[in-house]
C-alpha cells in the first residue's frame, strides 16, 4: 500500500524512519539533511528526493510520498517491516563485530594500541 507522510517543525530535528520497501518521493526543505547508510543502500535507489514540485493534495500522489517542513537536521532512516526491527546505529555494530557488546563479560585493556613503543 502507497502511503503519505507530512511532518512540520519549525526549528526542530527530525528523524524519519522509512519503511524498507519505500518506493517513491521526498520532499524536504532542509540544508542539514543526512541519510543511514542502510538508507542509502537499501531505499535509495527507488526514491526520488525533492524531484519536481511536492503535490498539493496527498489524493493525487501514485506512489510512496513523504514531506517534512523544518530548518532543523533532518535525519532518514531506515525501519525492516520483515523483521520489524529498526537498523542498528553504527557504534553498536562495531562494537558487535569485535565482540564488546552488551554480552560480552571479558574486559579487554585496549590501551596497547595507543602506547608509545620506543
Amino acid at each position: 500500500m502507497k502511503f503519505c507522510l507530512e511532518v512540520q517543525a519549525s526549528t526542530s530535528d527530525v528523524t524519519i524512519w522509512v519503511p524498507s520497501d519505500f518506493a517513491g518521493e521526498i520532499h524536504h526543505s532542509s540544508k542539514q539533511v543526512s541519510y543511514s547508510p542502510s538508507f542509502v543502500s537499501r531505499v535509495g535507489p527507488n526514491t526520488k528526493v525533492n524531484a519536481g514540485r511536492p503535490y498539493g493534495h496527498f489524493t493525487q500522489i501514485p506512489e510512496d510520498y513523504i514531506v517534512v517542513r523544518s530548518r532543523g537536521n533532518i535525519t532518514f532512516r531506515v525501519f525492516d517491516i520483515a523483521t520489524g526491527t529498526a537498523e542498528r546505529p553504527q557504534p553498536t555494530l562495531l562494537k558487535r563485530l569485535i565482540g564488546r557488546g552488551r554480552k560480552s563479560s571479558s574486559a579487554m585493556d585496549w590501551d596497547f594500541l595507543v602506547q608509545d613503543q620506543r
